[in-house]
């Protein structure tokens, strides 16, 4: 079987200013960026779809003048035979992957949009069409962009390697950035400046989990009787949740049938509660039950005392 060939898609990033007309960067400023944009460029190609073929970011050699970096985008697609039935050619992907990520002609691309909200979260979206998504931002403009731009633009993980790759107009004499589609087009009407650079910040979370523990009455919904740290789904009379059971005594009980459930019964346990946010930036709450005080068979009585107490 002959060896496909791999695909290509030019296109250069320009970073200006005036310490940049001999071409020189520093390598600990632009080593990074093209590292994050790397990134970006696998996660759009990603989320264009999972069936896509891996797309790779090459360097080219570039000339003097400002700091122009010459890229290319490069895939190699599997075998006729092993591509999806509604994949798009290799080029169009490609094409696409750029579009998104810089400009689509008649909506705003990842950079464009950032710049575009300021810093900010967006205040309205509208839905357009299938292919378009109107976003206006917290100084009352809109502008339309594609729902995947506008996905990406809320990502905590996406806009952290954006921030990277525009992190170089911090330094002093590095006043522009631009991303030109093809070598030799001219430059794209409007570039991300030192003055934008605010716009991509990250804001500083505390991402590090919290904790606290209170005593607290809990319906029990479904016991959990495995030999393994016990799950139980249980209610606080407002929602329900699955709550890892640590208090090993309890669970000995439980397993050497000391302790039977029937409907309705509840415990007063001490709750633990842990709250972290994931690599992507989501939001994530985890329950354990420490130390289970009091079982109540039935439900909990207005005056009756407990099956045991610790």
């Amino acid at each position: 079987m002959p060896t496909a060939q791999p695909t290509r898609l030019g296109f250069q990033i320009i970073y200006d200013g005036p310490s940049l007309r001999e071409g020189l960067m520093d390598t600990r400023d632009l080593a990074p960026a093209l590292l994050a944009l790397s990134n970006l460029v696998e996660q759009i190609n990603h989320r264009l779809s999972h069936d896509n073929p891996p797309v790779h970011l090459h360097f080219r050699a570039a000339k003097r003048g400002s700091l122009t970096i010459n890229l290319d985008l490069q895939t190699t697609a599997a075998s006729a035979d092993a591509m999806p039935l509604f994949a798009g050619t290799d080029t169009s992907t490609l094409s696409r992957i750029l579009d998104i990520l810089w400009d689509g002609g008649h909506t705003l691309g990842l950079f464009q949009l950032l710049k575009f909200l300021g810093g900010q979260a967006p205040q309205e979206t509208e839905r357009t069409s299938m292919s378009s998504v109107q976003v206006s931002n917290a100084f009352g403009s809109t502008v339309r962009t594609s729902p995947l731009v506008l996905q990406l633009a809320t990502d905590a993980r996406i806009k952290q390697d954006v921030a990277r790759v525009v992190r170089p107009l911090e330094r002093e004499g590095i006043t522009s950035f631009v991303v030109r589609r093809q070598v030799g087009e001219a430059a794209a009407p409007v570039p991300i400046t030192e003055d934008d650079v605010p716009a991509f910040a990250v804001q500083a979370t505390d991402s590090g989990p919290t904790e606290d523990t209170s005593t607290t009455l809990l319906q029990i919904v479904r016991p959990d009787l495995s030999d393994a740290t016990p799950r139980w789904e249980v209610t606080d009379g407002t929602s329900k949740f699955n709550a890892r059971v640590t208090d090993e005594s309890f669970a000995e009980r439980v397993r050497t049938r000391e302790v039977t459930f029937g409907h309705n019964d509840a415990i007063r346990a001490e709750l633990t509660r842990r709250q972290y946010r994931t690599d992507r930036g989501a939001l994530r709450t985890e329950y354990g039950i420490s130390r289970v005080l009091n079982h109540y068979p039935g439900g909990v009585p207005s005056a009756q005392l407990p099956l045991f107490e610790e």
